[in-house]
């Protein structure tokens, strides 16, 4: 947090993570600023996003009116999503057990699935040993 403040970045302290992963987005949420239209939901865990997913999203999000933009490689949904503000209060409403997917789920009408080339949206590093071997993968 001390290089967050360096840097004059906004964040929020998750007093509740042991619910889960929900809470830390219900926490973000909650601390965006008023005026924001759509914030990216990041896991902390997945190196391998590059600019060409975010924009790809970015771009989605203001061609096609929908809420929810998810990335897509080879039918499988990936990270990160882009979500409209306008499902700021329902996230806050999500049941712990269901997580973050439920929204898309119940606002299926809503999404846009934006397909990428890169395998990245899907891999997540849990250790330091998964995390060079993947790196490794790339080169």
């Amino acid at each position: 947090m001390q290089l967050a403040d360096k840097l004059h970045i906004d964040y929020c302290l998750n007093e509740s993570y042991k619910d889960g992963m929900l809470s830390s987005v219900q926490c973000g949420f909650k601390n965006l600023p008023s005026g924001c239209i759509a914030s990216f939901v990041f896991q902390g865990d997945q190196p391998l996003i590059t600019f060409n997913t975010i924009n790809a999203l970015i771009d989605g999000f203001f061609s096609s009116g929908k809420g929810i933009i998810i990335p897509v490689y080879k039918k499988k949904r990936g990270h990160p999503i882009l979500i409209d503000m306008k499902y700021r209060y329902e996230i806050d409403r999500l049941s712990h057990t269901k997580g973050l997917r439920s929204l898309s789920y119940k606002f299926s009408n809503d999404v846009l699935e934006v397909e990428t080339d890169e395998p990245g949206i899907l891999r997540d590093f849990d250790t330091f040993d998964q995390y060079t071997k993947g790196i490794n993968q790339i080169k």
